[in-house]
């Protein structure tokens, strides 16, 4: 998996998400730097992943067909796809802008009960991770 540094910005600013040290790292080191950083890296566009990688990880979660995720839908697949990345290439080269919209689903006061809903799917869908490779057990391996 390649991560890159990206900008976020909103009608005032624009701001750097993170700051790791540019660099090859295995997947329980990359870990590591990301708990030591204020903001999380769950987010799909600042990577770059190997198809295969990303339909392995995508069948790990074993969605059923109804389930329809308009929000976190990153941060259930950041941890199958950080466990199946032997190798984690970081660059602190900005690749990618993300533009924050104001009036986005994730922004909507009228969207919060499903906002709500759509997060607890996503936390339950990671609690049943096959093997035991749920974000608790990730983290506890790795600490």
């Amino acid at each position: 998996m390649l991560c890159f540094e990206a900008f976020i910005t909103n009608a005032k600013k624009s701001i750097k998400k993170l700051n790791i040290k540019q660099g090859k790292y295995n997947n329980k080191e990359f870990t590591m730097q990301i708990l030591k950083t204020k903001n999380p890296f769950w987010t799909m566009w600042a990577k770059i992943i190997k198809k295969d990688i990303y339909l392995k990880a995508f069948n790990m979660l074993n969605l059923k067909k109804e389930i329809k995720i308009n929000m976190a839908e990153d941060a259930l697949l950041y941890y199958p796809l950080t466990i199946l990345s032997n190798e984690i290439f970081y660059l602190t080269q900005p690749l990618y802008t993300q533009h924050v919209n104001s009036n986005s689903i994730t922004n909507n006061i009228n969207s919060l009960e499903a906002n709500i809903q759509e997060h607890k799917i996503v936390l339950n869908v990671l609690k049943s991770i096959k093997n035991k490779k749920t974000p608790l057990y990730f983290l506890i391996i790795y600490l």
